[in-house]
Formats: structure tokens, C-alpha cells, sequence
């Protein structure tokens, strides 16, 4: 059909009406298109990445100080338990809970959690390969720390 052979009609609101109507089809498409993309995307991010969370309860000797933190397998340090490096201690004398959550990119790669007594001649505990959330306890002195799972 040809707007010149409309007779009466006014030829704006026929024209702007068919333009309307090819955006509407075409914001339509696209809206579907994003909102399909964003929950593709939203579920690459959820199956790559996982939360784990690890506890750590201190009871050592009176004024003690420990360090603890959590790695991947490459050996890249993941989360601290006290501060955000591996250089600072606390005091681990008062039995309370200390949490770090992080976030792994794989969930096939697994986590060591490793802790340090401040002036200890021993070697740092190393623990691992976890692969889930996990709690574990830090007791003794510097002479003999130990570092065991609770759950």
C-alpha cells in the first residue's frame, strides 16, 4: 500500500504509526536479548566461583601471638585472618572465633589454610587440600603450637 493513494488519511500519523510500531518490535528484541545475555553471564560467574568460609579458634598461652591465612595451590595468598598481610600477628590468648570468607574462581582448585606462631622455631602448620568450609583451632605455646581440624 502506498501512502500517496491514501485519500483523506493525514500521511504524518501513518507514517509515524509504522515507524513506531518497527521500533517497538525492534526495543522488543533487544530487551530480550540483554536479559538473556545477563542470566548467561550471571550463571558463568556462579558456576566458576565459589565462597569458602574458614574459622579459626585461638586459645594459646597468655600473651601469644599467631597469624593465619589461606592460599590456593599456586601458592597466592587468598585471605588473612587478622589483617590483610602475613607480616602482622595477633594476640591468640583470648579463645574467640576469627572468620575469613573468599571467593575461589574454580571450584576444582583446592585451598590450604596455614598458621604461624609469632617467635616460634617451628615451621608454619600447613593444611590441605580443602575443597569446602572448615574450622579449626590454634592452641598451645610457642614451644608446641597446634593447629587442629574441629569440623
Amino acid at each position: 500500500m502506498q501512502i500517496s493513494m491514501l485519500k483523506g488519511y493525514d500521511k504524518r500519523k501513518i507514517l509515524f504509526s509504522l515507524f513506531d510500531e518497527k521500533l517497538k518490535f525492534i526495543y522488543f528484541h533487544l530487551v530480550k536479548f540483554f536479559l538473556r545475555l545477563r542470566v548467561a553471564i550471571l550463571q558463568q560467574i556462579n558456576e566458576f566461583s565459589v565462597a569458602y568460609k574458614v574459622t579459626i579458634w585461638t586459645h594459646m598461652l597468655l600473651l601469644t601471638e599467631c597469624n593465619c591465612w589461606a592460599e590456593n595451590s599456586k601458592g597466592e595468598k587468598l585471605a588473612f585472618c587478622f589483617s590483610g598481610d602475613a607480616t602482622s600477628y595477633n594476640d591468640c590468648s583470648v579463645p574467640e572465633p576469627y572468620s575469613i570468607t573468599f571467593l575461589d574462581t574454580k571450584s576444582t582448585d583446592p585451598y590450604f589454610v596455614h598458621a604461624q606462631v609469632f617467635l616460634s622455631l617451628r615451621d608454619p602448620k600447613n593444611r590441605g587440600p580443602i575443597q569446602s568450609d572448615t574450622c579449626w583451632k590454634i592452641s598451645g605455646n610457642r614451644k608446641k603450637p597446634s593447629f587442629t581440624k574441629l569440623i
